[in-house]
This record gives C-alpha cells, sequence and structure tokens, in this order.
C-alpha cells in the first residue's frame, strides 16, 4: 500500500471515530491548526502517523511485504483541571482502534493494542498519549 493510501485510510477512521464522533478538534500532521477547544471542554487532539519499517513477509517471488508503524494521538486539556477529560477521551480512542481491521478502497490496515501513557505539563496544557501501533501487508 502506497504511503499516502496507508496514511489517509488511518486518518479517516480517526476523523470518523473521535474527531466528529467525539466532536473533539483535531491538528493533522502539516496542516494548519489554532487550538481551539472543542464544544467548550477546552480539550484537543493533535494526531499523527509514524511510519515505522517494512520488511518481506514471504520469502516467495510474489511475498506479501508488511509495513509497521504507530499512529500517536495526542490529547491536551487544561492545565489544573483534572485527568478525567483526557483519560475518557483516551478510553473512546482505544475503543475505536484495539483489534480492528480497517479495509477501505481494497486496502486493508490492521490495528494492535494500543497503549495510554502520561506525558504531563505542555505550557499551559496536560497531555496523554494514544500509541496505535499497525501494520498492512501487500503483495
Amino acid at each position: 500500500m502506497a504511503y499516502a493510501t496507508l496514511h489517509n485510510v488511518i486518518r479517516a477512521r480517526f476523523n470518523t471515530e473521535i474527531t466528529s464522533g467525539e466532536s473533539v478538534s483535531t491538528a493533522w500532521d502539516n496542516a494548519a491548526f489554532r487550538a481551539l477547544p472543542s464544544s467548550g471542554t477546552g480539550k484537543w487532539v493533535r494526531f499523527s502517523i509514524r511510519n515505522g519499517s517494512s520488511r518481506q513477509a514471504e520469502m516467495s517471488p510474489a511475498g506479501r511485504h508488511r509495513t509497521v508503524g504507530v499512529a500517536v494521538a495526542q490529547i491536551f486539556v487544561p492545565i489544573d483541571s483534572g485527568d478525567g477529560a483526557a483519560l475518557a477521551l483516551a478510553d473512546s480512542i482505544v475503543s475505536a482502534f484495539r483489534g480492528v481491521t480497517v479495509t477501505e478502497s481494497g486496502h486493508t490496515v490492521i490495528f494492535d493494542s494500543p497503549s495510554v501513557g502520561t506525558i504531563g505539563k505542555d505550557g499551559a496544557w496536560w497531555q496523554l498519549n494514544v500509541d496505535l501501533p499497525y501494520y498492512t501487508d501487500n503483495a
């Protein structure tokens, strides 16, 4: 799968399930964004996709090639507001991606188990990250 297609499949899932589904403002890679809090809650998300390695998964001449990577949802809530809103959004993201297989236009991306980690204070924001490991196979 071409990287542009791979990224579009992953972003579409996040956009449908989280940006629209949870009504949260999302900053996308290399796109203009002003941290506008969603729905008066003050929370917002930066979503980024980090490509990992690619390798041949089958040794036949027309074998499959596997590409792995991780999508990262960085959740931000106002400092001193507690971590409840960030954790609730993290739970929604985990539920939307854990063990999910997404197929779009003949391209399949398989998500493994997400992990959630507290980053802490980042200026005026409290940050929590959700790592979404994925892989895709293609001939």
